[in-house]
Parts: C-alpha cells; sequence; structure tokens
C-alpha cells in the first residue's frame, strides 16, 4: 500500500492444506508479536486522555503484581528495558504449565516468581511478560476486558475492527491453519491456550487491514503527534546505549529509507509489517508457516518498491588464526547464542533456534548473509570474556557475553 492506494493485496499457496482451502486477500492470520504496536497505542491513547503516566511505576496501575527488586515503569515495559524475565526464557516444565494456564493468575505468579535477569533500564532484551502485563494495565484503567477495550478504543476508530484477538477470530472461516516443518514436512499446529500471547502476541488479522492500520497510525489519526514521536523514537538505556526499539516497533532504515518494522512467529505462523514514512509505503506478508519466510518476503518487495538494488552479500574467506577467538556460547540473560565455525563461514544459533551464517565486513563485524541490514560485532572485553553486539540497521538489538 502507497499513500491511501492499495497496489497489492492477495494470497498465495493454501490457508488449509487438508481441505485444500486456497488463501485469499481475505484469509485471517494470526500475527503473533505485531499485535504489541496495538497495545502501545492503546496505552498511547491512555496518556493522551491523562489518565497514564508512562514513567510511573507498575505497581500504581496493577498492585496485585509484586516482584521483589527495584521499581519498573510503564516505559520500560514498552521498551523491553525492565529487566524483569521474560516468560518465553523461562524453564521447559514453567512453559508447559503457562502454555495450559487457564487464568492470569497463573502466569502473573511465574513472571513474579521469576524475577529479574537485570536492573531497569539497564539492558535491552526482547521481553514478552512486559507486554502481558501492559495488558493487565489497559484492562485496569479500562475497566473492560482487554479484547472489548482494544475494539472499542482502537482498532474501530482506526475503522479495523476486523482485527481482533485470536479466540474471537477463531470463530471465523477464514481463518488459516498453521503449520511447522517437522522432518520436511509441514505439520498443523494443534490448539494453544491463547492466554499467555495475550496482549503480547494473541491478536488475528488479514494482511490487508494491517497495511491499512500502518497508514492510519503514522499519518495521525489514531493518537497525537507527541505520542507518536515517543513511540517512533528508541529507547536510550541508562549507560547512553541508543537502541532500535521505541513502543511496539523496531525504529530503523532501509538504506537510507527510515522504517518502522515488527515480525512475529507464534503457533505455525509468521508475519512482518513494515512501514516507510518518507516513502508512504506499507508492506505486510503473513504466512501460516513458523519461519522466516515472512521477513524475508518483506525485504525483497520493499527493495523492489524503493528502487535499489540491497547490499551485496560477501562469502567469508578462509578461517584465520585471529579469528578463533569468536567461537564459543555467549549469554544474554537466561538465552545462550552458540557461535561456531561450519563450511568455512562464521554461524550462530539464535535464541529462536534458527542458525544463521555470517559474513566479514570489517575489522571485528559480520553482517549475516541472508539479511544484510543486520550486523554482529564481537568486542574483546578480557583475554577471556568476549561482547556480541547484534545491531539492525546500525542501532542496537541485542547484547551478548562469554562467561569467564
Amino acid at each position: 500500500m502507497r499513500g491511501d492506494q492499495m497496489i497489492l493485496q492477495r494470497g498465495y499457496g493454501f490457508a488449509d492444506l487438508t481441505r485444500r482451502t486456497p488463501a485469499t486477500a481475505a484469509t485471517v492470520y494470526r500475527i503473533g508479536s505485531l499485535t504489541k504496536q496495538f497495545t502501545a497505542v492503546a496505552l498511547l491513547r491512555l496518556v493522551d486522555e491523562g489518565r497514564l503516566n508512562l514513567d510511573a511505576p507498575l505497581s500504581a496501575y496493577l498492585p496485585q503484581f509484586h516482584v521483589d527488586g527495584p521499581p519498573v515503569s510503564i516505559r520500560h515495559l514498552l521498551t523491553h528495558t525492565s529487566g524483569i524475565r521474560s516468560y518465553t526464557d523461562l524453564d521447559s516444565a514453567t512453559n508447559d504449565m503457562i502454555r495450559h494456564a487457564g487464568t492470569h493468575d497463573v502466569l502473573l505468579a511465574a513472571i513474579a516468581n521469576a524475577g529479574f535477569d537485570t536492573p531497569p533500564g539497564d539492558w535491552w532484551h526482547y521481553n514478552n511478560s512486559g507486554y502481558y502485563l501492559l495488558g493487565l494495565v489497559i484492562e485496569q484503567i479500562g475497566h473492560r476486558g482487554f479484547a472489548e477495550y482494544m475494539r472499542d478504543s482502537v482498532t474501530m476508530p482506526a475503522g479495523l475492527a476486523a482485527i481482533s484477538e485470536c479466540e474471537i477470530a477463531n470463530s471465523t472461516p477464514d481463518l488459516a491453519i498453521g503449520y511447522v516443518v517437522t522432518r520436511h514436512r509441514l505439520v498443523p499446529v494443534g490448539p494453544e491456550s491463547l492466554l499467555p500471547s495475550f496482549s503480547a502476541g494473541g491478536f488475528c488479522a488479514t494482511a490487508g487491514d494491517l497495511a491499512q492500520w500502518q497508514r492510519e497510525l503514522h499519518t495521525g489519526r489514531l493518537i497525537s503527534e507527541r505520542a507518536h514521536t515517543s513511540m517512533v523514537t528508541p529507547a536510550v538505556l541508562s549507560d547512553g546505549t541508543r537502541t532500535s526499539y521505541g513502543f511496539g516497533l523496531f525504529i530503523g532504515a532501509l538504506e537510507r529509507h527510515m522504517e518502522y518494522s515488527h515480525n512475529g512467529r507464534i503457533d505455525g505462523f509468521s508475519a512482518q509489517a513494515a512501514y516507510y514514512p518518507a516513502d508512504g509505503l506499507s508492506v505486510v506478508v503473513l504466512a501460516n508457516t513458523e519461519t522466516a519466510v515472512a521477513e524475508q518476503l518483506e525485504r525483497r518487495i520493499s527493495t523492489a518498491i524503493l528502487g535499489f538494488v540491497p547490499a551485496a552479500v560477501y562469502r567469508s574467506p578462509r578461517r584465520e588464526p585471529d579469528t578463533r577467538q569468536l567461537e564459543g556460547v555467549y549469554f544474554d540473560g537466561p538465552l545462550t547464542i552458540p557461535v561456531w565455525y561450519e563450511h568455512e563461514r562464521l554461524a550462530l544459533r539464535t535464541p529462536a533456534g534458527d542458525t544463521v551464517f555470517l559474513a566479514p565486513a570489517g575489522r571485528d563485524a559480520f553482517v549475516q548473509q541472508d539479511d544484510s541490514m543486520t550486523t554482529y560485532w564481537f568486542h574483546l572485553l578480557t583475554d577471556h570474556r568476549r561482547r556480541l553486539e547484534v545491531r539492525r540497521n546500525g542501532m542496537l538489538y541485542a547484547m551478548a557475553e562469554t562467561v569467564d
């Protein structure tokens, strides 16, 4: 979608392989973490109405949630800098319990018991617990259930009431079936509890509705100019480090084109939405497979429309003796990122389980071979300790360190 004109809105492949139901423009998909920008907009509307202070402690709005440690603000939760451990990073037994949770009390207790990984404001780490808690804040202030509040105060004002919690969308015949790849075959994902995803990843939508949503959001039709500016301003850590995340959005650039974007992966679905404000361009790709295909397709589509050749992907040279020190296991809170050499290339495994290959892009710097906008910087801290910084479009995305 460019400006108010829809360039292309189409489905490809199948919404349901078993029934051979084709995907169409009306097919509804789970959008996972794209939900976070809707949650952020709801909170910013409450700020515009004078009912919420972003710098107030969470306890002011959610007194029933208590975690031992320093106070956490609403802003910390919005920017993934709260330091509270994400429920998706907990051990497998706790995750199994959470996936089958029937009440908020179960999940709240699990988050509170997990405590902090870092002090608030000191570290950026993607955090689903934060956005889950923000949904409960919306319920407390709005005096309604999250789904009802979002419909009345966010999606209906945008003229997009069809974007809804997946529990509501489950009744539509247009909802796609999600699939994962198992032993080179597409296997449908069984039903899961929708409670944990909630305000962190519980929405469903069509690609066309999301393209229109981005247009409404970034042209001043939903929140004040001041609120929008805060939403698309990258958070800054307590040591002055600038991150690449605002409120529910990654802030970056595709070549010289400013970009507001987010991805989502959940229970057999993947999603990628990007908006290029200077170009008025909104690109959304939704897929019913839990892979990186949506992100890759969005990048190719945007590159083609914006009319430039993507940066060349370099093949790394043969292994050099001084690069041996980069191998090892890097820790980001409770998450691990193994780094190793394979077929004369540096490789790493992301916390999501994906293996990516890196190509040299300068001293101590590498570029991801399938995404030239993502770079990896290695810093030698001591003889036995190293730091890895991941940057998207030049801005900090994640940090991890080895242990002495």
